[in-house]
């Protein structure tokens, strides 16, 4: 009997986004799945098109962490896959997460930004796709759901590194995980700097936070060196010279951000 892949969406007002991703789960390959959506009070169309589209919906916040968690509670798969509303999944992901769950106990999934086409957006893009493959810059986002539960699932008091927090509990626990190469594409917001900026110092918020229960990783994680060594190793595995112009962008974000995020 083949295994069920629960997948799981927190939306809040995703009338937009989340219509392109339940049609990329029909065109899966992989039928064996069921999809919750756990929706945060929206005031638009969320609710409506996740119905239309066969999801099981419930309500239920404050914020994305919660709703996870509350999503993985009344999953009945044996693996848990957790997606953003603004997400769209190439048509093999869901066959390659169950493959990938005969040796893995956690799956880390290459992840394309979709951006518009600023230089900042391509430099972002860049980067993101840099860290595929780097066991501290990349968060699994599929688990077996035994896995999950023993972990205790997503720490709902950390906004913004929630990912990387239970990455961490992967890491210390030594468990076992995987990478899929297939891409799911994240269609981001176009912002620029100022934007960008914004938004993470609203996920700062709650750093010290993950400070705390995480002093090692947290260290690894401000490190601009190490970061710059994982970019360098994406440049030269390209070959190509111009993507080095992606270089000082990626400096001048990450030196912001650690400045505006300084607890």
């Amino acid at each position: 009997m083949k295994l069920m892949i629960s997948v799981i969406i927190p939306t809040k007002n995703s009338g937009d986004t989340l219509q392109k991703l339940l049609y990329s789960l029909e065109n899966q390959t992989y039928r064996n799945f069921e999809t919750i959506v756990v929706d945060n009070n929206s005031m638009d169309s969320t609710r409506e098109i996740a119905e239309r589209m066969h999801s099981i919906v419930v309500n239920f916040g404050p914020e994305r962490s919660a709703q996870r968690n509350k999503g993985a509670e009344i999953a009945k798969g044996e693996a848990l896959l957790f997606l953003d509303s603004d997400m769209e999944l190439t048509e093999h992901i869901l066959e390659r997460c169950i493959s990938g769950m005969s040796t893995s106990d956690a799956l880390c999934i290459r992840e394309k930004v979709v951006a518009g086409d600023n230089y900042w957006a391509r430099a972002r893009a860049f980067e993101r796709d840099a860290y595929f493959g780097s066991l501290y810059f990349e968060a699994a986002r599929c688990f077996r759901r035994k896995v999950f539960n023993k972990l205790g699932g997503y720490d709902a008091s950390i906004t913004g590194l929630e990912d990387m927090a239970l990455q961490a509990k992967l890491i210390e626990g030594g468990y076992r995980i995987g990478w899929i190469d297939d891409p799911i594409l994240h269609h981001e917001e176009d912002v620029g700097f100022k934007e960008y900026m914004r938004k993470r110092r609203i996920y700062g918020r709650t750093d010290k936070q993950f400070r705390d229960k995480f002093p090692e990783y947290w260290r690894i994680l401000r490190s601009p060196l190490l970061r710059s060594r994982v970019v360098l190793r994406h440049c030269a595995r390209m070959s190509e010279p111009s993507a080095l112009k992606y270089i000082p962008p990626i400096v001048l974000m990450r030196s912001a951000e650690l400045i505006a995020r300084r607890q």
